[in-house]
């Protein structure tokens, strides 16, 4: 039997590695935002996402995908801004899982990669949004006059 090459480009042509791509560089980022400084984990994590975009555009994206994508990071951020005690995030995981899963046209996104995608990158989301708001609110007032 012989080996074949598969060019690194032909893999991206699957929407489920380029969704896995683009989750685990959205996680790279996420690292480099707790640990800033450290510049590998923002670099892989762009690089990634970079070309987990560039794999799912290759394919016809729906605009019903595309809107509840949307609708998924507008309720995180309202979890965020508003302590809906992760109602508002366990929806917009719901939203975002359902998303993926019509975000490309056939062939599309199987339905467990897109549970680990949406599985994964809304409890980080929903947990770092929620730390850094909070963490802006208790400032201390002083702190805030000498930035």
């Amino acid at each position: 039997m012989p080996i074949t090459r598969i060019s690194f480009l032909t893999l991206l042509n699957n929407p489920d590695i380029a969704l896995s791509l683009t989750a685990a560089g959205i996680l790279f980022v996420y690292a480099e935002f707790c640990r800033p400084g450290k510049i590998l984990p923002g670099v892989t994590g762009s690089c990634l996402v970079t070309l987990g975009v560039r794999g799912l555009t290759g394919h016809r994206l729906t605009g019903a995908g595309l809107g509840l994508v949307a609708a998924a990071v507008l309720l995180l951020l309202l979890e965020a801004y508003r302590n809906t005690r992760g109602l508002a995030a366990a929806c917009g995981g719901v939203a975002l899982l359902f998303g993926l899963l019509r975000i490309a046209e056939a062939p599309g996104i199987h339905l467990w990669t897109a549970v680990a995608a949406s599985g994964t990158v809304t409890p980080v989301t929903a947990f770092l949004l929620s730390t850094a708001v909070r963490a802006r609110r208790n400032k201390c007032p002083d702190m805030l006059e000498g930035a």
